[in-house]
């Protein structure tokens, strides 16, 4: 919306005192200005972005989708903010990402059990995989696994998988940050490695010769961070 408050004669012509929407001080321009339809709201740019910023907020913006609610984890119980679209693409169920990884398994569990044809997967799953460790995956991160960490160990490793040397430019996402010992309350740098997620996903085998293996690469490196 534009505030025309008095045409003028200029040297060049037509033109127009207006009025700006945001602080109301008056302003002129040109007649060629004011065909363009983005001229002659704004006396300056200071005005324009403090008018853009009162006006784009919440659902005033069109990019609006709802805002966030306050959600209960099926699982632990525990509340969450999430956001209404995330609600309405499927998500938020859960507070964080193990008891998603829990309420999965129990699904998988009960699917294989219903139904007959795929009854026998039922012997791998949980304790009765030979390669169970009392789900240790499920355990939780030490708290200095935070995101500040794991984005220096990436930048230690020159943002490159240290066992297959692809670089994350390469495979188009991030590098995950393995812990050597398994521990992840162990959060020393040293305990700290950058591997895709091929390799990341190889480690799960032969834990003994992977950790023997990754200990050795990382000493042998002698990268230092922060």
């Amino acid at each position: 919306m534009r505030i025309i408050k008095e045409k003028i004669k200029t040297s060049r012509g037509e033109g127009y005192i207006m009025k700006c929407i945001e602080c109301g001080n008056t302003f002129r321009i040109k007649r060629y200005e004011y065909k363009k339809s983005h001229k002659g709201r704004f006396c300056s740019r200071k005005c324009y972005w403090i008018f853009l910023k009162e006006n784009s907020k919440g659902d005033k913006n069109p990019n609006w989708k709802g805002g966030k609610v306050q959600i209960r984890c099926r699982i632990c119980g525990k509340r969450k903010m999430v956001k209404q679209k995330d609600i309405r693409n499927g998500g938020g169920k859960y507070c964080s990402r193990e008891c998603k990884d829990i309420d999965n398994s129990r699904i998988m569990k009960e699917y294989y059990k219903n139904n007959p044809e795929h009854k026998y997967k039922t012997r791998l799953v949980g304790s009765k995989n030979g390669r169970w460790l009392g789900g240790k995956s499920f355990e939780p991160y030490g708290i200095e696994f935070n995101r500040r960490l794991r984005k220096e160990i990436r930048k230690r490793d020159d943002f490159t998988c240290q066992k297959c040397g692809k670089t994350e430019k390469e495979l188009n996402c991030r590098l995950a940050v393995h812990h050597i010992d398994y521990n992840k309350k162990n959060n020393n740098p040293n305990n700290l490695i950058s591997l895709c997620s091929s390799c990341h996903s190889i480690t799960n085998t032969k834990r003994g010769y992977w950790e023997k293996y990754l200990s050795n690469l990382i000493q042998n490196t002698n990268k230092d961070i922060f």
